[in-house]
């Protein structure tokens, strides 16, 4: 029979869960507006997040890293000001 610790029934608060994510508080709160990611409406302010559920999401929302690789460059020219002359 396992154990339940504390630590398994405590819920993370909005910063908790932003901080956890990597993202901003907003980021998180828009995402609960969209039904994006698993969390508690105690009322319309007041959200909480299952550490259990919110890793588990994370996991099956992360993308594989690429070890070393650079991302792709696009085919755009980029101009500074001083490389655009005007023609009089």
């Amino acid at each position: 029979m396992s154990t339940l610790h504390v630590d398994d029934l405590r819920l993370w608060n909005i910063t908790e869960a932003a901080e956890f994510l990597g993202i901003s508080t907003g980021s998180l709160y828009h995402w609960v507006s969209q039904k994006r990611i698993p969390c508690i409406h105690f009322s319309s302010r007041c959200l909480r997040f299952k550490p259990s559920e919110l890793k588990r999401w994370a996991e099956l929302h992360s993308r594989p890293e690429t070890s070393g690789s650079t991302p792709p460059r696009d085919n755009h020219t980029h101009y500074s000001g001083s490389e655009i002359k005007s023609e009089r």
